[in-house]
């Protein structure tokens, strides 16, 4: 008796006693090669018998004509005839009765012994068995594709209560059905380059298909099976031992049905709002029924599940296929969010008074009121809408809003061969512009804000997962305006004798402070990054232009374009888990961006801030036509107080390349700025807050300062 282990190595020529397998091996392995014990006959026919019996031996072992030529149709043949001939010397044997079981063992005499099936987990095997040396120089990995599950009457038959001849028959119906299922199943996947080496270690192997040889043999291509993560692939039995082959079944996990399951809270089963179709556009193909079930396409189809964001949980249960043999069903456990929310987050502002000393800026709260309607009819379409304002009290004071409409699977929701997204949207910002900006050698100026009020349509078209492609067109009105919500025509600056001064560059295109315009928009961008451990690796690179049409104040016609470029490389392997600490990595950022034609002084690109050259205030280096940023950051991982955090070290530059120059009124020269600078500095990163120091190489200091999110 030989079976299976977690063997690491190639066996040893003598394996007489095997020891038990650890309970995560392959089930056991049962190969007998015992001959065929003669029946009890009369003399004039023992000779027949024995004769019938070798060859029946002979079929079982595979020396036969019969396994040369066809297989089972040559063991039929010759269980045919020893069955005769058993039955003429039972009628024969002058009156000697036969035990009330010898047909019993008569069929099992009868089964051919081709086949060493599994049939278990662990166990021993008995020291003292003895083992026939069966020479074997081919390997070949066989796949069992599914079958149906017995069932009805020959499900519930046991086999005791059986015939020999009903035991018989059943006997060559599974064979037939072996043959059938085998012939209609994929080859197996173990590749070539494993085939071979398992064939070379079975030729070198002198001792046959002995029990450690088998041993070795499953335990090396379980070990494949799961590193490449078929998970509920396993070696079933082997055939044909005889005949110098080792044939190597596997059940290699085949998915034959994928369900759906919603549940509440408690777990307890509930109807569910999604429909069926949009949960299955987002299943990678290697998770459809036909393909072998594998841990990275169930990882892969979770991760885009929870990406609809229409689902709290979702969790992938795979189970054994109750009606197909061999088959793997994939359960997905989804509980879905509300489709409604409504919400109200209000503020106080904190600005520094009397001795640096915090103080609110206004006893008047402000905040922001949202609402939101997910998965409209269950196609994942939504309505979100926000309103803020600075003064929840008087809101018509400072009111910007924005409302969205997003509505996904734009061809049909059965329609894979394309996924695109239409998205519009109204909306009124504010936003600090950082183009008015002093300089540090110069007194601060009033803040100039930018309202935009207008309209936005696009559409999203996703290539892959990690690339898409928006085109769109916008329609805006652009308000320049001060502090007390004046609109304001130039900028100012104060003059020595600390007047204010309104000669400063225009604040609008049209020079009146108020614009209007419409161009296109388009968006290109491409993500490869990951998270390994909490850091992100990888690539990303995103490409924008916005094109001017000639539509509005003066019919400002312009092409402006952005290139932006990240690549966070990991400078050791370290091993995906809970709890492991993340790889070093150093993260290499480059962003181009430039503009021909009309340039609004609004929309000239600021150099400076947390989100270009870090160490300067928003724009404080100067407004551009053009501008080259470049940054490098190293990322180390540490351990504080048991828990992980980055320790980083950065440099970065900036520069205008010289075209301040261009834009309208020069802004740069206007407010004394150097239209290039340099930083450089250390941080720690916990989560999403980073506390650093950095260094402003233009002027020797340095500022310490606390943010949220990346800076790339």
């Amino acid at each position: 008796m030989a079976f299976i282990s977690d063997a690491g190595g190639p066996p040893e020529q003598e394996q007489e006693a095997a020891s038990p397998s650890p309970p995560q091996s392959a089930p056991r392995l049962i190969l007998s090669s015992s001959p065929i014990p003669e029946p009890r006959a009369s003399s004039p026919n023992r000779s027949v018998a024995s004769a019938v019996n070798a060859a029946a031996a002979g079929a079982a072992s595979g020396r036969s004509w019969s396994s040369d030529h066809g297989g089972w149709p040559g063991a039929v043949f010759g269980a045919f005839l020893s069955w005769v001939f058993r039955a003429g010397a039972a009628r024969a044997d002058d009156g000697k009765k036969k035990p009330a079981s010898s047909s019993d063992q008569d069929a099992r005499r009868l089964t051919p012994a081709a086949s060493a099936p599994f049939s278990g987990h662990g166990g021993a095997a008995p020291a003292k068995h003895r083992h026939k040396v069966i020479p074997v120089d081919r390997f070949r990995c066989v796949n069992m594709g599914v079958a149906a599950q017995p069932h009805g009457d020959e499900a519930d038959l046991r086999e005791e209560d059986m015939s020999g001849w009903e035991r018989f028959q059943r006997h060559l119906r599974r064979e037939r059905e072996h043959q059938q299922r085998v012939g209609g199943a994929r080859p197996c996947i173990l590749p070539e380059a494993v085939r071979q080496e398992l064939e070379a270690v079975v030729r070198g192997h002198g001792g046959g298909a002995s029990p450690g040889l088998l041993r070795w043999v499953a335990d090396r291509v379980g070990r494949w099976y799961h590193g490449e993560g078929f998970a509920c692939a396993r070696v079933v039995r082997y055939r044909n031992p005889g005949s110098g082959e080792l044939a190597c079944e596997v059940q290699e996990g085949d998915i034959t049905g994928v369900e759906y399951r919603f549940v509440d809270e408690l777990g307890n089963a509930v109807d569910g709002h999604t429909r069926i179709p949009v949960i299955e556009r987002e299943l990678p193909q290697q998770l459809r029924p036909g393909h072998i079930y594998n841990i990275g396409a169930a990882e892969q189809a979770v991760k885009h599940l929870k990406s609809l964001g229409l689902f709290f949980s979702a969790e992938l249960i795979p189970r054994p296929d109750k009606t197909k043999e061999g088959g793997v069903v994939v359960e997905f456990q989804l509980r879905e969010l509300e489709p409604r929310s409504a919400g109200v987050n209000t503020n106080w502002s904190i600005v520094p008074g009397d001795q640096g000393r915090p103080t609110l800026a206004s006893i008047k709260p402000g905040g922001t009121l949202s609402f939101g309607h997910r998965n409209i009819s269950g196609l994942n379409r939504s309505l979100a809408g926000s309103v803020t304002a600075r003064n929840l009290l008087n809101p018509k004071d400072d009111l910007s809003f924005n409302f969205e409409y997003e509505h996904p699977y734009l061809d049909g929701v059965e329609n894979r061969s394309r996924n695109r997204t239409f998205k519009t949207s109204f909306f009124n910002t504010r936003k600090l512009s950082p183009v008015f900006v002093a300089g540090p050698s110069m007194e601060p100026v009033p803040p100039l804000w930018i309202d935009r009020v207008g309209f936005k349509a696009n559409i999203t078209e996703k290539f892959t997962q990690q690339s898409k492609f928006t085109y769109g067109l916008v329609l805006e009105e652009i308000t320049a305006r001060d502090e007390n919500n004046n609109i304001r025509t130039h900028g100012s600056r104060v003059l020595p004798t600390g007047r204010l001064s309104m000669d400063g560059p225009p604040t609008t295109f049209s020079g009146t402070g108020v614009d209007r315009m419409a161009f296109l928009q388009a968006n290109m961008t491409r993500d490869n990054t990951e998270f390994v451990n909490g850091a992100t690796v990888g690539d990303r690179c995103i490409f924008q232009v916005d094109q001017g049409l000639g539509i509005g104040s003066k019919n400002p016609f312009f092409n402006r374009h952005q290139l932006s470029v990240t690549k966070f490389i990991k400078l050791n392997n370290q091993e995906k888990g809970a709890g492991k600490p993340p790889p070093a990595v150093l993260a290499l950022h480059g962003r181009y961006a430039g503009c021909a034609g009309d340039l609004p002084s609004y929309d000239a690109f600021a150099l400076g801030g947390p989100y270009s050259v870090r160490g300067y205030e928003m724009g404080e280096l100067g407004a551009a036509r053009n501008l080259l940023e470049v940054a490098t950051e190293l990322r180390v991982p540490v351990s504080v107080m048991d828990k992980q955090a980055q320790v980083y070290a950065f440099a970065e530059h900036g520069t205008d390349l010289g075209s301040s120059k261009d834009v309208e009124g020069n802004p740069t020269e206007f407010f004394q700025r150097a239209g290039r600078g340099s930083s450089y500095g250390l941080g720690i990163k916990f989560g999403m807050i980073r506390a650093e120091f950095t260094m402003d190489h233009n002027v020797g200091t340095g500022s310490f300062s606390l943010r949220f999110g990346e800076r790339f």
